[in-house]
């Protein structure tokens, strides 16, 4: 599933432009619907936890990698351990992204099982990162520095701090 703000996987990119979002059941290496060519992971974990990488594998630098970030359990219902399928995000959602903007007791969230709308917890857009300060949220990059993200980042700079070797440059003040 994209998200509206989500470059459509049938895109194609001119050198140079940028791509918001993979195609692909969160980077895990293998077809899904619509999409027989996953990308591969592009970050440091995948959703259900099926993939592994190392320290050498990020490329980017490990100041220009997020590890991990805070969220907020009651915005996504799919926030678990004990299915294996972990409690991640992603950062091609906006920080801050509100996923409960639709009631999950009411129809289209609640047991549609299938196509859950943008704002509904059970999304996939409620898989963003976020927090209860205002204006961003903390981050832990790769060489174990935490850092404060404001939610105004620019998403191409957000998405390029989320990929651990995609060759994006990053300006130091760019975050």
């Amino acid at each position: 599933m994209a998200l509206p703000w989500e470059t459509p996987y049938s895109t194609k990119l001119i050198p140079g432009q940028p791509r918001i979002g993979w195609p692909g059941p969160w980077g895990v290496n293998q077809p899904s619907p619509g999409c027989p060519l996953a990308p591969g992971l592009r970050g440091m974990f995948d959703y259900f936890g099926a993939q592994m990488v190392s320290i050498q594998s990020v490329t980017d630098g490990l100041s220009n990698t997020i590890l991990v970030g805070e969220t907020l359990p009651y915005q996504v219902a799919d926030n678990n351990f004990w299915n294996f399928n972990g409690s991640v995000a992603g950062t091609t959602i906006p920080i801050g992204w509100n996923s409960n903007t639709v009631n999950p007791a009411t129809s289209p969230c609640y047991n549609n099982w299938h196509d859950y709308p943008v704002g509904c917890r059970f999304s996939y857009d409620s898989t963003g990162f976020k927090s209860q300060h205002p204006g961003g949220a903390n981050f832990l990059f790769g060489d174990g520095s935490v850092r404060f993200l404001k939610s105004s980042l620019n998403l191409m700079t957000y998405c390029a701090l989320g990929s651990r070797a995609g060759g994006e440059v990053i300006s130091s003040d760019a975050y």
